[in-house]
């Protein structure tokens, strides 16, 4: 519970993680911190949580997975090539989603590029992740 923040790539290439309950107290999730954790199908995202940033989850096998309503911006490629990822719920109506600097990063591929064609995102209507969901061609539903 002392752990406020998860650094760059904290736990990058953890191929032998499957689930991860993060304790209370955490304000951010740092650039890449689970990229590649290709075995992990289950992250529980505390309240305290405010930031998640770029390639937060690129590469992982979450299925399901909470932005609680204190998480104020998330980083582009956030979810990119989750190809099990069925469902994401959103919870905060405001949140901004940071964009990649195309001549830092390469091409930005939006929030979800390469994820389960099936995939649903549940948030506020109008709001910047509806937004997103319709320029990047994922099903979005209000709740």
């Amino acid at each position: 519970s002392s752990v406020t923040y998860l650094g760059k790539e904290s736990f990058a290439y953890c191929l032998k993680l499957e689930k991860i309950n993060l304790a209370n107290g955490l304000k951010s999730i740092d650039e890449s911190a689970f990229v590649k954790c290709e075995n992990m199908d289950s992250i529980i995202i505390p309240d305290t949580v405010d930031s998640i940033g770029f390639s937060a989850f690129q590469g992982t096998g979450l299925v399901s997975v909470e932005i609680p309503a204190n998480v104020k911006t998330i980083g582009a490629r956030a979810f990119l090539a989750c190809e099990s990822l069925e469902e994401v719920k959103f919870h905060n109506s405001d949140i901004t989603i940071k964009p990649y600097d195309a001549g830092t990063y390469g091409t930005d591929t939006g929030l979800f590029g390469q994820c389960n064609e099936d995939l649903v995102v549940y948030g506020k209507p109008a709001s910047a992740i509806a937004n997103t969901c319709a320029k990047e061609n994922i099903y979005f539903k209000a709740f």
